[in-house]
């Protein structure tokens, strides 16, 4: 996702918008308007998957999706790397009967051989401070493969057509999302849990994406051709 990453860049470069070079922590205060429209998002999914309205969870989801990597952007943060050490992570978890393990409290239990991620981050995240990060450029079709590859590793259901999920499924989505974005809010200082923060909320929104049957890029790519003809009109005033 770094190759939209850079398009957006581009898009706020050319409308004079907050764009960093390099990781950069929020304010409480920066992040507000960021978070509520990704809850506005997140409440029209929830209510267009109720009613069967699979276009409507479409165009919701590639708003969220857009939202979060226009965040990324201005914090200078790029996710590719970073979302793919998430699937790693889950990839880990997979015992040797092909699924995920829990305790009684729900908590994961993870395989003898399981190795945190959380140091890779920051390493990460320190490489884009220094300028040594190597970008992958994976287009979000290629993480989409990615995750339905995980998906089918661990026997997880998925659909091959766009489809509306259950009700309970999304909810528990949409709590999941809010709890991830409550922890974002709270970062203060620390931009290497702000990024894990936000990449995980792009990963969880990725995994809907295939839970539902639609791999979002060319949905992405038409919003931010959209944008990109909006804001050369209005560098070209």
């Amino acid at each position: 996702m770094d190759i939209e990453c850079d398009r957006i860049r581009e898009i706020r470069n050319n409308l004079g918008l907050e764009v960093n070079d390099v990781p950069t922590s929020f304010f409480f205060r920066d992040k507000i308007p960021f978070r509520m429209d990704i809850i506005n998002s997140l409440n029209e999914l929830v209510i267009n998957n109720k009613k069967n309205n699979i276009n409507g969870c479409i165009e919701n989801i590639v708003l969220i999706i857009y939202n979060l990597l226009n965040t990324l952007v201005q914090q200078g943060i790029y996710p590719d790397n970073l979302l793919e050490l998430m699937i790693f992570d889950d990839l880990q978890k997979i015992w040797p009967d092909k699924t995920s393990h829990y305790n009684k409290r729900g908590a994961v239990i993870y395989p003898e051989n399981y190795e945190s991620i959380s140091r890779k981050i920051d390493n990460e995240i320190l490489s884009m401070k220094n300028g040594n990060y190597q970008k992958v450029n994976k287009r979000i079709g290629r993480h989409y493969s990615d995750i339905i590859n995980y998906y089918k590793i661990s026997n997880k259901e998925y659909n091959e057509q766009p489809t509306c999920i259950n009700e309970k499924d999304m909810v528990e989505y949409q709590l999941s999302l809010c709890f991830a974005l409550e922890n974002y809010d709270g970062c203060c200082d620390y931009v290497e849990e702000e990024a894990e923060c936000l990449v995980n909320c792009l990963y969880k929104t990725m995994k809907l994406c295939v839970e539902m049957g639609f791999n979002p890029e060319k949905y992405v790519d038409e919003l931010i051709d959209a944008m990109e003809k909006k804001s050369s009109k209005i560098k070209s005033k």
